[in-house]
């Protein structure tokens, strides 16, 4: 059976995911919804045929990216779907932007900060306001428009920013109470904050998966240590934008064949969404 012969009349669960966007702000009313997002998975691969038959559109552009554009790989959709270097995470957090433009706000008369900078992700939105964005790496070669910036100590005067991105950033924090203090002092007020993350989304509190050990009295120093923390935030990250001074927050979540947003467990991509 030919590509186009299996999607000549998409079935009711298919066409539900052509482009749906959903919102929770605490685990009990996610859990409402989880019994029908599961089973919504058995239909990711008759979506992947829509994609591979007609494309997807790029956020906030709209522009059409043909199926010869577009490179899907492995079972975790969140991290592929690739196309212009952009992945279905990436095209999550963009839709959320998206939505701020349809409302009238102009992306180039807003000043951004993306944590990364040598990512498609940022590269797109440089194209885009090119005179507008910021962009940031955590460790390596530095770019010409782009220097090094700790998370949790950013270098930036408070409320600076109408808008900070990060992408599957947090999670490496040292500090996540501190990381989230200082994305709220160097935002304006009304300011908004993106973030994607391997989430917990079962579960109230975050897994912490490693933690800095400091290094004990007479211990030599060229023992290793383990220097890198790595948690996985549950539902409990919400109270703790509350605790730091955000206004508001929410997780969106997003299934979109149209816009080649698909996702791991679930057939959707986890978006964090909290206003100063």
């Amino acid at each position: 059976m030919q590509l186009s012969e299996k999607l000549a009349v998409p079935s009711q669960a298919c066409l539900a995911l052509h482009d749906k966007r959903l919102c929770w702000d605490s685990l009990e009313e996610f859990l409402l919804s989880l019994a029908s997002e599961t089973r919504s998975s058995f239909v990711v691969e008759e979506c992947l045929d829509a994609i591979r038959l007609l494309g997807i559109l790029q956020p906030i552009t709209g522009l059409h990216l043909p199926p010869q554009s577009i490179k899907i790989e492995g079972g975790n959709f969140r991290e592929s779907i690739e196309a212009s270097q952009l992945v279905s995470r990436h095209r999550a957090v963009l839709l959320e932007i998206d939505k701020e433009i349809k409302k009238g706000k102009n992306l180039a008369g807003m000043n951004i900060f993306v944590a990364e900078a040598f990512t498609g992700f940022s590269a797109y939105l440089l194209q885009l306001a090119p005179h507008c964005v910021t962009r940031s790496c955590l460790s390596g070669p530095r770019a010409a428009d782009a220097g090094h910036e700790d998370i949790c100590n950013l270098s930036f005067s408070s409320s600076s920013y109408d808008l900070l991105v990060y992408n599957d950033l947090i999670g490496y924090a040292q500090s996540l109470e501190q990381c989230l203090g200082e994305a709220l002092r160097v935002l304006k007020p009304g300011g908004r904050f993106l973030a994607t993350f391997p989430f917990a989304y079962g579960q109230q509190e975050t897994i912490v998966k490693a933690i800095q050990q400091p290094r004990q009295p007479g211990e030599p120093s060229a023992q290793p240590v383990a220097s890198i923390s790595y948690q996985i935030p549950g539902w409990s990250i919400l109270k703790l934008l509350q605790d730091v001074g955000f206004s508001a927050s929410k997780i969106h979540y997003t299934a979109s064949w149209k816009y080649g947003v698909l996702g791991a467990d679930l057939p959707g991509v986890f978006v964090l969404e909290a206003c100063r």
